[in-house]
């Protein structure tokens, strides 16, 4: 019998902190219809009104999960990092993350990270990063090879209608236990007891909340089956609603179980902040300007998009709209980690696929060739340390559109305006 499932209409009280390759029209839409096919059902946890979830100090007993960060009991926060790397999702774009941090690291000035985060494909990517430059070569590799038969199967049109995705991710759960090893796990738990911190994020589908995963402290605590929690954390932010299935995960609450369902951290939120970040979250530590915290953002995409001739066919339409909505979540996210890292006195920097680069427009579709080309505009970006930006799109006004008064316009360079 499957534990009982936290529903929103009955959730936790919980601390919130706080989209990416999203779903095609097509995805949400047959989603939608096998969503209309088949409903759950499973009794709501009951919890007294205002409780929370706390650490118990063992992972065994600890609410797995909550939306909240999760850090074994007695485990404080570490200091004021100096340096954080905030990787968002993009599906097979995270090429040029990885390309950038082999460039880096060529480079000899990559940082030793004190926090790294990652969302969707950069949650995958988040390991990599934490753990150092030596694992730099399987990265290239995973973003340069695989194809998508390696990420995803699609199901038969007969089965949709009983599905709750377009495709399985079992191909994807098996290169994640290939790659993510007890070795790695190891790595992970001396850093986090050396101070370093590692989160990635998911959504809990139930209470449309983000909940933020400490893998160092899962990988140094002492539940027999911490690797495969991590596996199945990974395998969840970016698991892409629609097309990909969302991951039951199991919590304990006052000793008992139940069940939440996990999908893609990009429902959530795009980037995810860690909550050491000065004067704003964690421990509230103020700003030293004399040696102010670095603050790297890597966009596995490009920071504006790409004009398109629209099909006036249902499927195309939702298409784009559903990317716009996306790339509209990514720069009002953009935007609000950029003022948040000034309002702690940190400095923000910002890099992005170059919007002069051709990319694929289909960033599940996992096309080997696109992301070698992808891969190495990264590495460049690293091997020449940027440029980085140090603002992002929609902050300076002046840069906004104005209203129109008509429909008669003349070019200018790069503006047009009414006659």
């Amino acid at each position: 019998m499957d534990p009982p499932r936290i529903t929103r209409q009955n959730p936790p009280t919980v601390t919130r902190y706080g989209p990416g390759p999203g779903c095609t029209g097509l995805c949400l839409w047959l989603a939608l219809f096998a969503g209309c096919a088949a409903v759950r059902d499973f009794p709501a946890a009951k919890l007294p009104p205002g409780a929370r979830l706390i650490e118990t100090g063992s992972t065994t007993g600890r609410a797995r999960g909550a939306s909240a960060l999760v850090v074994p009991a007695g485990t404080s926060l570490p200091d004021q990092p100096q340096t954080i790397l905030v990787l968002s999702g993009g599906g097979m774009n995270g090429a040029f993350p990885a390309g950038l941090l082999k460039g880096w690291s060529a480079s000899g000035t990559r940082p030793r990270f004190d926090v790294v985060t990652g969302i969707s494909t950069g949650a995958l990517i988040a390991p990599f990063a934490f753990v150092g430059a030596e694992y730099d070569e399987e990265l290239e590799r995973v973003y340069t090879s695989v194809n998508a038969a390696q990420i995803y199967r699609l199901r038969s049109l007969l089965a949709l209608p009983w599905s709750d995705a377009l495709a399985d991710s079992e191909p994807l759960r098996r290169r994640i236990r290939k790659e993510v090893t007890s070795e790695m796990l190891a790595q992970i738990a001396r850093e986090h007891r050396a101070g370093r911190r590692l989160y990635v994020g998911t959504t809990n589908l139930d209470t449309l909340q983000q909940v933020v995963w400490d893998l160092g402290a899962i990988a140094a605590g002492d539940d027999p089956q911490k690797l495969d929690l991590i596996h199945e954390v990974l395998l969840a932010s970016c698991s892409v609603p629609g097309l990909l299935p969302p991951v039951p995960i199991n919590i304990q609450i006052d000793g008992k179980r139940y069940s939440e369902l996990h999908a893609d951290g990009n429902v959530s939120s795009s980037l995810l902040l860690p909550p050491q970040l000065p004067g704003i979250g964690g421990d509230g530590l103020a700003a030293d300007e004399s040696n102010p915290v670095e603050l790297y953002v890597v966009i596995a995409g490009k920071l504006a998009p790409e004009p398109t001739e629209v099909e006036r066919r249902l499927f195309h339409v939702s298409d784009v709209s559903l990317k716009g909505l996306i790339q509209s979540q990514m720069e009002s996210d953009l935007q609000r980690v950029y003022l948040l890292t000034r309002l702690s006195g940190a400095r923000f920097h910002l890099a992005a696929i170059p919007e002069d680069l051709p990319t694929n427009s289909k960033s599940m579709s996992f096309d080997p060739q696109s992301m070698r080309q992808v891969f190495e505009a990264g590495r460049q970006f690293g091997e020449r340390e940027g440029p980085w930006l140090e603002i992002p799109a929609g902050i300076d006004l002046s840069e906004g559109s104005y209203p129109r008064r008509g429909v008669t316009f003349t070019r200018r360079g790069n503006e047009v305006s009414r006659q």
